[in-house]
């Protein structure tokens, strides 16, 4: 079971969910598999308030019957106290009314106690006094009927998430999590743990109770962890060839080949890891095995006579088999490299594999727990792991390793001669878990090569370092390290990641805030007065520079006040030290490269000092490469101040700021979060608790806000860039390569932020003298549409076509005064169609008023038209037409969508949540609230982030491949709040408007 509850909702708030749900948690297992223990244990830890409903008690500590136990949970519930089900629940139709309770404002879980039932047996023929007085002998054949007619839930039960915990490990994984469930607290939907949903179920008890002579040996072969866990005999362990053939193994009880285990190698640095992102990261095996050997072949050179072994728990791991071949089929030295199947926590007791380091695939924050191998190792290091661990970084970025000497006191260290973990984080692609890069592979394959370089180079230093290694005997070890733990934990400290400290530090930036220059031969200083600012043009000679108070050319700055525009210092080139040669020719790039998508809107790059060394570079490349100056230059100026002392408009600002979003460090992100105020600093925890290097945030910014009412100034961009200076945290330590590629996503997603923005903006505040007279016209936390033309080329292909429909006759099924149709370019179901208004002026829903109802109900009634055709020809189709509440192409446009969903551009949660949540607005309902209230009710973009829900029966799925599996079968009716508003054969139609 591999699943990181750590990493549940801490990072960029990818599954935001209303808070302080009731949860019913059904105990799904066998007598004496722990269910109450288990309720017990987290009821007196927690916080959060349970109630334990357990049948064998509910009549007065008498048994009792199933409705007693569903009305004791209606009542808890109501009290906003979540439940334990205490009962076996071993099959659907146990469990069916107990799912019922769920609902909009209650969840339902299931933990289910898959342990083997050799357990079983063993506890309830001890125990005694138990409540439902099921024990001793007798209770062996009740508790085999039982498991033989045993049936798994499932999701499309109606859970919203679902625990399997086959062994103790599992089982301390599932108390962990729900111990740390705060009364506000929720956890991720899905289905985690479980080793195969079509498995066999577990053998009866009574398979074990056979004399030793009747049992098959294979019965009581240990259990085996899919994800990489568990004991494994040493029999099932095999190490694997890499010079010959990729699937030839060697078990290791035999006299392995050269290829094999070296019973010589006791003193030869080994380096066991496994693979890193492709279990619940769920990473691509091929690419990942591609990276694997790529990086081993790269660092072989380096590796002396060291060894690397990459290691799996089930002989048919894919991955494995995969790199052997490749590793095979590049020739590489089998002797210093190779597979190995077995428990990495248990290499050289139960296989007799040496490996004085091992790697950890763990969580960003480095805590125990999650299952998996991290859950695995910690168990195995014992608290000495977790408190060294502990002792030199609280938390790791994707694509770092940080190095932690084990203390002679862990048992991974006196029973498997384990030295050294090296805590590694890899990226991830499973959208149920938080800081997901939705199949972004060229960003994935780059932070997982620099995971395992970050990997191997800690491993070496090790190497390089040690001078003995701890002596292998069976009694334990016999030395220490010569080498101090103390003087390793300097090893890789670029690869040590977040402290307390803060980041972006930069003293000099408040005291030249407040300096005051006199004007030189050819420039104007200070910041003070609108005069002295200064605004550079690119186009002419880079030291050029014009008074803002006069008229400036062409580059210099424009007066329009409607014109959206960023306002952003240069990233990481302060307090972390970036080299200004190469920032500034990444600023330009990017400019370039975004050039073209800017519509109207305008980049000024700020700097406080007229001496800027980087505001000079960047305006001599940007004449170089002869980019428009009326659409970024650079400006002399506090970034805090632009309109107010410079009469600078910008309804953006970006803030360098620190990881962890907060105010303080002094610098720009000091700055920024002082002017913003105590809103800014709201607003900001609102969106994010943290940030990764190369990422951006957007904040709105309430008009409250001093920099919305003084400067005008409607959103900060929070971004956060790499770090070269050796005495801040997470330092690089000169790797460019890496700095330059970090420093790139965090202009491109800074530029993308301020695009979107851009292209959605109702309104810019409109600024007399110092202060804004009126409000915006949107509201603060969120714009929902747009009545002003900002939109960028790329969003206005359907407003050209409903403008100019006889330009495009290819694309058009229909034209008329009013609306035109087209199918969608990129459908997402059999049948999906675009009915387009041909009204000026009505870009998006949110322009809709009263003036708009004949025209609402036009592409109502055209809709309904086409969909009604389509019912002609096959029968079998359901349609909803709808709008979506902010859209992405400008236009108002009608989506008249069959409900198959088969479609193969139909490929994120973004995509289903779209057409499948509120976002998504039923066009009867879209009139009918124009018609009253004057406007459409919008929904909230978050709703697109929501777990994904079959549209039939609600049921939770984890990924879209499952989805879609789903719905091609699912049978359910549609929930009832769609009566009505469905176009049908069987009600012929929606009703007419």
């Amino acid at each position: 079971m591999e699943m990181d509850i750590d990493d549940a909702s801490q990072l960029k708030g990818e599954e935001e969910k209303e808070k302080g749900k009731p949860i019913v948690v059904l105990l799904v297992g066998a007598p004496a598999s722990g269910k109450s223990t288990f309720c017990e244990s987290v009821m007196q830890a927690s916080s959060r308030p349970w109630v334990r409903i357990c049948q064998d008690t509910i009549n007065n500590g008498k048994a009792g019957t199933k409705p007693q136990c569903l009305k004791s949970a209606t009542i808890s519930l109501k009290e906003g106290k979540s439940v334990f089900i205490d009962r076996c629940n071993l099959n659907k139709e146990q469990r069916v009314d107990f799912v019922k309770l769920g609902g909009p404002q209650v969840e339902v879980h299931a933990v289910v106690l898959d342990l083997p039932a050799k357990l079983c047996i063993s506890r309830i023929a001890k125990r005694t006094g138990h409540e439902g007085n099921l024990q001793g002998g007798k209770a062996a054949a009740v508790v085999n009927r039982m498991l033989q007619t045993k049936e798994l839930p499932k999701l499309s039960e109606g859970f919203s998430r679902i625990m399997f915990c086959q062994g103790e490990t599992d089982v301390q994984t599932a108390l962990n999590t729900y111990t740390a469930l705060g009364p506000s607290d929720t956890l991720p939907h899905g289905c985690f743990g479980q080793k195969d949903p079509n498995a066999k179920t577990q053998l009866g008890i009574m398979k074990f109770l056979k004399r030793p002579h009747e049992t098959n040996s294979q019965d009581s072969t240990c259990s085996q962890f899919t994800d990489g866990k568990g004991p494994c005999s040493k029999a099932q362990e095999t190490v694997s060839s890499l010079s010959g053939t990729a699937s030839q193994k060697i078990k290791v009880s035999e006299d392995p080949a050269v290829n094999s285990i070296s019973q010589n190698d006791n003193d030869v640095p080994t380096l066991a890891f496994p693979s890193i992102s492709t279990a619940d990261f769920r990473f691509d095996l091929e690419k990942a095995s591609n990276i694997i050997v790529e990086k081993v072949e790269q660092f072989m050179d380096k590796l002396g006579n060291t060894r690397l072994v990459l290691v799996d728990l089930t002989q048919r791991s894919k991955i494995l088999s995969l790199v052997r071949a490749k590793a095979a089929q590049k020739n590489m030295d089998s002797k210093r490299f190779f597979t190995f199947v077995g428990d990495i926590t248990q290499l050289h007791s139960k296989g007799g594999l040496h490996c004085d380091v091992i790697a950890n695939a763990a969580n960003w924050r480095l805590k125990p727990g999650g299952g998996g191998v991290n859950a695995a190792i910690f168990d195995a290091g014992g608290p000495a792991l977790e408190s060294a661990t502990k002792n030199l970084a609280k938390s790791l970025l994707p694509g770092n390793a940080l190095v932690v000497p084990l203390p002679s006191t862990s048992p991974l260290y006196s029973r498997e001669k384990v030295t050294h973990v090296i805590h590694v984080l890899g990226p991830n692609m499973n959208p149920h878990r938080p800081n997901c890069l939705d199949n972004d592979y060229i960003k994935g394959c780059k932070i997982l090569e620099d995971a395992y370089s970050s990997l191997f180079e800690g491993f070496l230093s090790i190497a390089k370092t040690k001078v003995k290694f701890p002596n292998r005997s069976s009694q334990g070890t016999q030395s220490e390290l010569s080498v101090p733990d103390n003087k390793t934990e300097g090893i890789l400290r670029n690869h040590f990641s977040h402290s307390e400290q803060e980041t972006e530090n930069c003293k000099n930036y408040e005291s030249d805030r407040s300096k005051k220059c006199t004007k030189s031969e050819n420039a104007v200083v200070v910041v003070g007065c609108k005069e002295q600012d200064l605004v550079s043009p690119l186009s002419g000679a880079a030291s050029d520079e014009t008074k803002a108070g006069e008229n400036p050319a062409a580059g210099s700055i424009s007066q329009h006040d409607d014109v959206p525009t960023l306002a952003f210092p240069s990233i990481s080139t302060a307090g972390f030290q970036f080299d200004l040669e190469k920032a500034s020719t990444i600023i330009v790039d990017k400019v370039e490269e975004f050039m073209d998508k800017l519509g109207n809107a305008r980049l000024v790059l700020v700097d406080l000092s007229n001496r800027s060394e980087i505001l000079s570079l960047v305006r001599a490349k940007a004449a170089q490469k002869n980019i428009d100056s009326k659409r970024f230059f650079t400006y002399v100026g506090d970034i805090t101040r632009l309109y107010s002392e410079g009469g600078l408009r910008c309804n953006v600002i970006a803030n360098a700021t620190n990881w962890r979003l907060k105010a303080g460090g002094g610098g720009v992100n000091s700055a920024i979060f002082d002017a913003g105020g105590p809103d800014l600093e709201a607003m900001t925890k609102n969106q994010a608790s943290s940030l990764l290097p190369g990422e951006a945030v957007v904040v709105p910014l309430p008009s409250t806000s001093p920099l919305y009412t003084r400067e005008g100034v409607t959103h900060v961009i929070h971004v956060l860039g790499p770090n070269m200076n050796p005495e801040r945290p997470n330092c690089l330590d000169g790797d460019y390569i890496k700095g330059c590629k970090i420093l790139q996503d965090a202009y491109s997603s800074l530029f993308e932020k301020f695009l979107s923005i851009a292209n959605t903006q109702v309104k810019i505040p409109k600024i007399s003298g110092k202060s804004i007279p009126s409000e915006p016209s949107l509201p603060e936390e969120k714009i929902k549409g747009t009545l002003t033309k900002s939109w960028s080329p790329w969003v206005q292909a359907l407003y050209k076509i409903a403008m100019q429909p006889e330009k495009y006759k290819n694309e058009v099924l229909e034209a008329s005064d009013d609306v035109v149709v087209l199918n969608d370019m990129y459908p997402k179901a059999k049948k999906h169609l675009l009915v387009l208004a041909r009204f000026e002026g009505l870009d998006c829903l949110a322009d809709a008023r009263k003036e708009h109802i004949q025209t609402l109900k036009t592409l109502h009634a055209v809709g309904l038209k086409w969909a009604e055709k389509f019912l002609h020809e096959d029968a079998s189709l359901v349609f909803r037409l709808g709008y979506h509440s902010v859209p992405s192409m400008r236009q108002l446009h009608l989506h008249v969508i069959s409900q198959d969903f088969e479609s193969k551009h139909l490929k994120n949660k973004k995509h289903w949540n779209s057409f499948n949540t509120d976002f998504f607005r039923d066009s009867l309902d879209v009139i009918e609230e124009v018609n009253d209230m004057g406007k459409a009710i919008l929904e909230d973009e978050k709703l697109l982030s929501l777990e994904l829900r079959c549209h039939r029966c609600r049921s939770v799925h984890p990924n879209m491949p499952r989805l879609k599996s789903h719905i091609s079968n699912c049978q359910a009716p549609f929930p009832a709040a769609l009566n009505g508003r469905l176009v049908l054969v069987q009600s012929n139609s929606a009703s007419d408007p």
